[in-house]
């Protein structure tokens, strides 16, 4: 009973360990996954990261414009322009992907937690995917409407079981209860 219950305590500070480690994965998309989410409507938020010249001439349609977000020190945006979004499946694209890849990073450690990158113009254009041009950057609705926040945050949970990129989430506190149940059913 003795060696159960260590066994217990060293299984217990591992899953504790674990949950504290656990990462956010930012998705790495083709243009044709980004394509077809944006047409399933699995992206709350659309992020073109470029500058505001090489966003007016050409975007992908409904992005939301948050220029040089992925320059250190922010100078034209910053993640709080996106505050209600924090729980919303946020995709991010530039040129290259690039770019994007360090937005969603910083999008990360300001406390976002579904995040993709969706590469770039390069790629979108190169499969056949139109840009459009003269539009104004889109306001997301999470960032005005607590409804729309609450709805990204319940696309999100849902999400966690139901990709459609066919990713797993597990956080640090699913697998905590899935190695305390073993341990009890060890002991």
């Amino acid at each position: 009973m003795k060696f159960g219950f260590l066994l217990f305590l060293a299984v217990f500070a591992c899953a504790a360990q674990a949950h504290e480690e656990s990462t956010i994965v930012i998705t790495n998309l083709t243009a044709a996954e980004l394509f077809e989410g944006l047409e399933h409507g699995d992206f709350d938020v659309l992020v073109d990261v470029r500058s505001a010249e090489e966003y007016a001439t050409g975007h992908i349609a409904n992005a939301t414009l948050m220029a040089d977000l992925a320059v250190e020190g922010f100078p034209s945006a910053t993640p709080d322009d996106l505050a209600g979004c924090e729980n919303c499946r946020v995709a991010v694209y530039c040129s290259t992907g690039a770019r994007a890849a360090v937005a969603a990073t910083h999008l990360v450690e300001a406390g976002f937690h579904v995040l993709y990158n969706g590469g770039g113009v390069t790629q979108w254009t190169a499969a056949g995917y139109p840009l459009v041009t003269g539009t104004d950057s889109v306001v997301p609705p999470c960032t005005v409407d607590t409804t729309a926040s609450e709805q990204c945050t319940a696309a999100t949970h849902s999400e966690e079981e139901h990709s459609s990129f066919g990713n797993t989430h597990w956080d640090g506190s699913k697998f905590a209860l899935v190695v305390l149940g073993v341990t009890m059913l060890l002991m």
